[in-house]
């Protein structure tokens, strides 16, 4: 999973631009304001459905897990235009967003979805 190459910038403009680093694609989305319902569309069409792609088979690991929850709060920060600088929580992040549960849980439920437990 190649997670530490994953960008998600919000610059001004107004489209999306795939761009390809040295291991594998970056998605770059050019928006000079975003309002909340905007932030939450991003949120469901590139990260969280990224994120998910083929999530039922991945080993759950603590690396992966905690790999995949910093892979979704910078995308969450940066679409938020809100910086690590700015020390502000993830949770706090969250709930401006409007987001109560992480996307690990997802993960999780699908995963067991998958293995017939659910």
């Amino acid at each position: 999973m190649g997670f530490k190459n994953w960008q998600f910038v919000l610059p001004e403009g107004g489209k999306i631009v795939r761009k390809h680093g040295r291991e594998g694609p970056l998605i770059c989305v050019k928006i000079k304001r975003v309002s909340l319902f905007g932030v939450m569309n991003i949120y469901n069409a590139l990260i969280k459905s990224s994120l998910l792609y083929g999530s039922e088979t991945w080993s759950r690991t603590e690396n992966n897990k905690r790999r995949v929850e910093a892979t979704e709060m910078d995308a969450l920060r940066r679409s938020s235009r809100i910086s690590r600088k700015d020390r502000i929580r993830n949770v706090t992040i969250r709930q401006q967003i409007g987001l109560e549960e992480p996307i690990i849980k997802e993960i999780e439920q699908k995963q067991l979805t998958w293995y017939g437990h659910v």
